[in-house]
C-alpha cells in the first residue's frame, strides 16, 4: 500500500531541525581521540578528523580559537577536544566546532592547572590578606593524609624529636585517585567541625603530575580556603607547586619542612630561654647596682646638705625680694612727694591769698563780690578781705 506524507519538509529544513536538536541537547562536550588529516586554510581555520579504533568525525577550529593554542597540533597524537556538536548545513554532515583542546595526559593536567589557578586568582583565593597566621606554640596538630603514606611516617618521626609534648590527630584520606579530592576535602571539613587542633597539615609525598592531581582540584581548594583552622600544605617535593600550596596559609616544600614550620624545636627554645635568662640576670644585676649607687648618693648627710643649700638659696631670694620691694616703695614715695610739691606750688600761684599778700584786697557785700562802684550804694556795709584779716566798712 502506498504511503503518503502530507507534511513533508525540505532537506534544508530537516537539516536545520536536526542541527537545532543537537545543539540544544549537546551544548558543550569534551571528547578524547586521535587527530588526523589536519588542514589549515589560507584564512587560518583548521580542519581535521578526530578518531578512535572504531569511529571518526569531522572537526573545525576557527582561526580565533586555533591561534590561542600554545602548542603545535600534530597528527597521530591524542587530544581532548572541547567543542559544540553541530550539523554543517550545506552537506548535512555532522561535525564538531572546536573552541579549545589540550594534550592527553600531562599536557591536559597542565592546562587544567592553569585554568583553575586563573579562576581562583580572580576569586581572591591567593590574596595575602586572606592568609591566617600559624600558631607559634600549638597544643595539637592535625594531619590530613593517607595512614599508609611515607610522608606521615616522616612527620611523626621528626615531630617526636622536635616537640614530643604536642599531640597529633590524623584525619585519614585518600591522596591519589578519583576519590582523593572529595576525601581530602571531607577530612579538612571534619577537622574544622571537631575544632580539636590548632593547625592542619595537608600532605603527601612526591609523585608524577597525575599522582599529585588531587591537590590541584577545586574541591580541595575550596575546603582549604574556607577552613577556619590555619592550613599548611606540603605536597610532593620542593619543585612541585600545587593549587593547594597556593591557597593554603603556608606552603612547605616537603612534609619534613612542614614539621619544622609547625612544630617548635623545644630543644632550641630551651637553649634560647636559658640564654635569655642569663642576659636578663645580667641586666637586672646591673640595674640593682645602679640603684644602690643612687641610694648611696641620697644618704641623710647628702639630703641635709641639699636641704641646707636650698634653705640658703631661699633666704638669699627672700632678701633680694625685700630689697627690691623697699626700693620700689621708696621710688613710688619720691615720685608722689615730688608731684605733691609741684601741685602745692601751682595752687599757691592760683590762690587769692597769694594775691592779697602783694597788697591787693577782696571786697564783698552780703557775701557777693564787689567788682564795680555800681555794686554799692551810700550807707551799704561792705567787707574788705586783706592778707592778714578783714575790715568792715560803710559807704559814705
Amino acid at each position: 500500500m502506498e504511503q503518503k506524507f502530507e507534511n513533508a519538509i525540505a532537506v534544508s529544513d530537516f537539516i536545520n531541525l536536526i542541527k537545532l536538536t543537537i545543539e540544544e541537547v549537546f551544548t558543550n562536550v569534551a571528547i578524547i581521540g586521535e587527530l588526523s588529516k589536519i588542514t589549515v586554510t589560507y584564512s587560518g581555520h583548521a580542519y581535521f578528523t578526530l578518531k578512535d579504533d572504531v569511529s571518526s568525525m569531522s572537526c573545525v577550529m576557527f582561526k580565533s580559537n586555533f591561534n590561542k593554542l600554545d602548542f603545535d597540533v600534530e597528527e597521530g597524537k591524542r587530544y581532548i577536544l572541547y567543542a559544540k556538536p553541530t550539523i554543517y548545513d550545506k552537506r548535512g554532515e555532522f561535525q564538531l566546532n572546536v573552541y579549545d583542546m589540550v594534550m592527553e595526559g600531562e599536557g591536559a593536567l597542565a592546562v587544567k592547572f592553569d585554568r583553575l589557578k586563573n579562576k581562583l586568582l580572580e576569586k581572591g583565593y591567593f590574596d595575602i590578606e586572606n592568609k591566617k597566621p600559624i600558631p607559634l606554640f600549638p597544643k595539637t596538630i592535625g594531619i590530613v593524609t593517607s595512614p599508609k603514606a611515607a610522608a606521615l611516617q616522616d612527620i611523626l618521626s621528626v615531630s617526636k624529636k622536635r616537640a614530643s609534648n604536642i599531640d597529633i590527630i590524623i584525619y585519614p584520606s585518600f591522596v591519589q585517585g578519583v576519590d582523593a579530592p572529595v576525601s581530602i576535602a571531607n577530612a579538612i571539613k571534619l577537622a574544622n567541625k571537631r575544632k580539636e587542633v590548632d593547625t592542619l597539615i595537608v600532605t603527601r609525598g612526591g609523585g608524577s603530575g597525575e599522582d599529585l592531581s588531587a591537590f590541584n582540584d577545586e574541591i580541595v581548594a575550596n575546603a582549604i580556603y574556607k577552613s577556619s583552622i590555619p592550613v599548611v600544605s606540603a605536597v610532593g617535593h620542593e619543585i612541585d607547586i600545587s593549587i593547594a600550596d597556593m591557597v593554603a596559609d603556608k606552603r612547605a616544600a616537603t612534609p619534613t619542612a612542614a614539621v619544622e614550620m609547625v612544630f617548635p624545636d623545644m630543644e632550641y627554645i630551651y637553649k634560647y630561654l636559658k640564654n635569655t635568662e642569663s642576659k636578663l640576670t645580667m641586666i637586672l644585676e646591673s640595674m640593682v647596682s645602679n640603684m644602690r649607687d643612687k641610694l648611696d648618693k641620697y644618704s641623710i648627710k647628702y639630703m641635709l646638705s641639699i636641704i641646707e643649700n636650698r634653705y640658703e638659696a631661699m633666704i638669699y631670694e627672700h632678701d633680694s625680694i625685700n630689697t627690691k620691694l623697699y626700693n620700689s616703695i621708696e621710688n613710688i614715695y619720691d615720685r608722689k612727694k615730688h608731684r605733691f610739691i609741684m601741685s602745692v606750688e601751682k595752687l599757691n600761684l592760683l590762690s587769692p591769698l597769694n594775691v592779697l599778700s602783694r597788697g591787693y584786697s577782696h571786697t564783698t557785700k552780703d557775701n557777693i563780690t564787689v567788682s564795680s562802684i555800681n555794686d554799692v550804694d551810700k550807707d551799704d556795709v561792705i567787707e574788705i578781705s586783706l592778707s592778714d584779716g578783714k575790715i568792715k566798712s560803710k559807704i559814705i
